[in-house]
């Protein structure tokens, strides 16, 4: 079928060389090749933005149980669209109404379902079906006029592997409309995102933030009234609140986090007094440790002049020599409220 159309100009870009790997590229020479792997071409763009320092926005895409969700008439059109052979056409249209499943209770058949949606899987012919169904979104994304231009002109909007779409654009709001546009056809052909899976990247000249998978959900899509934290269910889940403020990771995560700070503190005093540290960031430390210098406490409960709750500061460094101690109480609060956290543990000793 790809060598059939290959030569019709109203399917540049869809049917050409098909392959389940599909790249959209523009006024890219590709030396004849007509398959570029998707690994390499984002390691080339990727080269390219970190080289020039551009701004690169990417969107990862993932549907939701792709092959059980396509429907049946949707891949008859897209045949009809790419004008296959109709004896063939006929052919894949009558297997799939054959497609069948019976509906049991306590072994008992009571009735026969059609089967509207979906491929079955495992034959050759299953995942170029599926492909076709998808490759229009292909050449809609195309005549957006969105993505990204690398040194030499050549411009990549997607690439696209089986049911996984790689979006790139120059800016959030080109990237938007991307994810929008896929979007609107994925829902008009019954299908739909795995959000858990899906995740969107802004680079800014060289810098790289984090991964904001839910930002899809809440901020582009719009489907998701409420913002509260999923563990909690109390403060918005923000990234601030995930890393420092849920009271549902104090007990586990953040503690884990604490005592590996505190552990790093603690081997790098040991060595500068001379005494044995732990074999490894795993180990617990020792209550106690002394030598002629010092004597170094760990997690270890002092009396102070006044009440103090949680009175049990992570280590307590008794200088020998200078006749000192020093109390280390470690914290790893978020960006925001780091002056808050100093002045509480200042005033707590």
């Amino acid at each position: 079928m790809a060598n059939r159309r290959a030569n019709d100009p109203d399917t540049e870009g869809s049917l050409k060389g098909y392959s389940p790997i599909q790249l959209s590229v523009n006024n890219l020479s590709l030396h004849n090749m007509e398959l570029l792997s998707g690994v390499i071409a984002a390691k080339i763009i990727a080269q390219d933005c970190r080289t020039r320092h551009t701004n690169l926005c990417t969107a990862w895409i993932d549907y939701k149980k792709a092959y059980d969700s396509m429907p049946h008439t949707w891949i008859t059109e897209c045949l009809k669209l790419y004008n296959i052979n109709r004896t063939l056409r006929a052919f894949i249209a009558n297997s799939m109404r054959l497609w069948k499943t019976t509906i049991e209770a306590n072994g008992k058949p009571l009735a026969q379902v059609s089967i509207n949606c979906g491929i079955y899987q495992g034959d050759a012919l299953s995942p170029l079906l599926f492909c076709i169904g998808l490759n229009p979104l292909s050449q809609i994304i195309n005549k957006t006029g969105y993505g990204y231009r690398l040194r030499n002109g050549a411009t990549i909007s997607h690439l696209l592997y089986m049911d996984n779409i790689k979006l790139y654009a120059k800016s959030e709001q080109d990237i938007d409309s991307l994810i929008h546009t896929t979007r609107i056809y994925s829902s008009d052909i019954g299908m739909s995102f795995g959000l858990e899976k899906c995740s969107r990247m802004v680079t800014k000249r060289g810098k790289e933030p984090a991964l904001s998978t839910r930002a899809i959900e809440a901020q582009i899509y719009h489907t998701r009234q409420n913002l509260k934290c999923r563990l909690c269910k109390e403060a918005p889940e923000t990234v601030q609140h995930i890393t420092a403020g849920c009271k549902m990771l104090a007990g586990k995560a953040y503690m884990e986090l604490h005592n590996q700070l505190a552990g790093i503190v603690y081997r790098n005093i040991c060595v500068e007094y001379g005494l044995e540290t732990p074999r490894s960031k795993w180990e617990t430390p020792p209550k106690v440790v002394e030598n002629d210098r010092a004597k170094i406490l760990w997690d270890f409960q002092i009396q102070t002049d006044r009440m103090v709750m949680a009175n049990q500061p992570d280590i307590v460094v008794v200088d020998k020599e200078q006749r000192r101690a020093v109390v280390v109480d470690v914290a790893s609060p978020s960006d925001g409220n780091i002056r808050r956290k100093e002045h509480e543990k200042l005033d707590k000793y």
